[in-house]
């Protein structure tokens, strides 16, 4: 069951559609985020349990607000909870967002 949602998630990831998306949030930033982004979704075993639709969801949010969703970085998280990814906000994006606007 995990491959075949890792497998949903690439197949997702390899739309033009979906690549043109996250071309449009972060121009030549795109590829490297979609890297991050299976980096995060292949060391969270909790993770390939979710909806690979909830998951980009997620990442779209991060993408819109350009923060980087590596864990060690701080500033913004997709988290797991029952089946559905969900984007969280770390406080170093927190700082982040208030020194934009």
């Amino acid at each position: 069951m995990k491959q075949d949602n890792s497998l949903t998630l690439q197949q997702m990831l390899n739309l033009p559609s979906i690549k043109r998306r996250f071309e449009e949030l972060l121009d030549n930033a795109a590829p490297s985020f979609i890297s991050s982004l299976l980096t995060v979704f292949n060391s969270n075993p909790k993770l390939r349990e979710c909806s690979p639709s909830s998951i980009l969801s997620a990442a779209g949010i991060a993408a819109a607000l350009k923060l980087p969703i590596n864990p060690s970085l701080g500033f913004a998280y997709i988290v797991p909870y029952k089946g559905h990814a969900s984007f969280q906000i770390g406080f170093k994006g927190m700082i982040q967002l208030a020194m934009r606007s």
